[in-house]
């Protein structure tokens, strides 16, 4: 088994990924429904806000920093040479998994608090009400971001 100091610096590496990872998702997310509401806003003719208002719940905390941590722990355990595969299979890999963790988290979320922290209803291209095939490029993107904290980043945060 993991002798003390090798579980004390696995669960110190966890938890800044978590936080990391919690960070880099709220960026985005708050970034991502500024920009939308802007677009939304402008093709609706209303005014500009320049206060650039966005829209983040907190339930992201989880939904990204518990996502990310487990996704890549998992990969660390069962596919420890995916940071050396093409690009373009990573992405796939990647959005599939975001997909999948969306899913499950707006799922959970709705079936036991009676919550939707995202809803896809309005869109024509929704999947279950909770998948959007239109953000597939975003995800593809996105997981090369947690994989450059997980690969460049954490390296360096932990570096003593």
């Amino acid at each position: 088994m993991y002798s003390w100091s090798t579980k004390r610096k696995i669960a110190i590496e966890m938890g800044v990924l978590f936080l990391l990872y919690t960070a880099l998702g709220i960026s985005v997310e708050a970034i991502f429904t500024g920009i939308g509401d802007i677009i939304r806003n402008e093709l609706a003719g209303n005014s500009f806000d320049p206060i650039l208002p966005c829209r983040v719940s907190l339930w992201i905390i989880p939904v990204y920093g518990l996502s990310a941590t487990i996704a890549f722990a998992i990969i660390d355990a069962y596919l420890p040479r995916l940071f050396s595969w093409p690009w373009w299979i990573r992405g796939l890999i990647y959005m599939v998994v975001i997909y999948s963790f969306e899913f499950v988290w707006a799922l959970a979320l709705e079936s036991l608090l009676g919550i939707q922290v995202w809803n896809y209803e309005d869109s024509e291209y929704r999947i279950w009400r909770y998948i959007n095939p239109y953000f597939c490029v975003v995800w593809f993107v996105f997981g090369f971001a947690l994989e450059k904290v997980k690969v460049y980043i954490l390296p360096r945060l932990l570096k003593s």
